[in-house]
């Protein structure tokens, strides 16, 4: 049988990182104890993917979600940020697709990592398309694309141009 290479899975090692600027997408969706986010191992693991690509000179952005909006337990991720610093140095900005995440964004440094805020306070999480609002926005600034967040594959497949 004949494999198209094509098709092939790539990871992490298949790729240069040095200078480079990567979306992560990543799954630090939590339970909140007393408005608390949880500790669990999502954190763990994510940031075992944030250390790889830092280590390999990445410049990182981290796009993660946190509930559904409407709910209470759908806040900042501003939380969140300072649980996966414990495995990895990550900053937090209260924005998303505004000046103050594009600037930052193009001001990392190469083995930095920040994380946007919340995705699911826009509504364009809901609407997957290489036109949507987020593509757009942020396509431009990145040049390699880590899904680290299999659980939302389908939401951010349709973004893939």
């Amino acid at each position: 049988m004949k494999i198209n290479k094509s098709l092939e899975y790539k990871t992490i090692d298949n790729f240069n990182f040095k200078g480079k600027r990567v979306l992560v997408r990543a799954d630090l969706n939590s339970p909140l104890r007393n408005g608390k986010v949880e500790l669990n191992p999502r954190f763990e693991a994510t940031a075992k993917t944030i250390k790889e690509l830092k280590k390999k000179n990445a410049r990182v952005v981290i796009l993660a979600h946190q509930s559904r909006p409407g709910k209470a337990d759908c806040i900042s991720l501003k939380q969140h940020a300072k649980l996966l610093s414990k495995y990895t140095k990550v900053r937090f900005i209260d924005d998303i697709l505004g000046f103050k995440a594009l600037e930052r964004i193009e001001k990392l440094k190469n083995g930095e990592a920040l994380l946007l805020d919340n995705i699911r306070f826009l509504k364009e999480e809901y609407k997957p398309s290489s036109r949507n609002k987020i593509v757009k926005t942020l396509g431009k600034h990145f040049n390699i694309y880590v899904n680290d967040a299999f659980s939302n594959s389908h939401k951010t497949a349709g973004w893939i141009r």
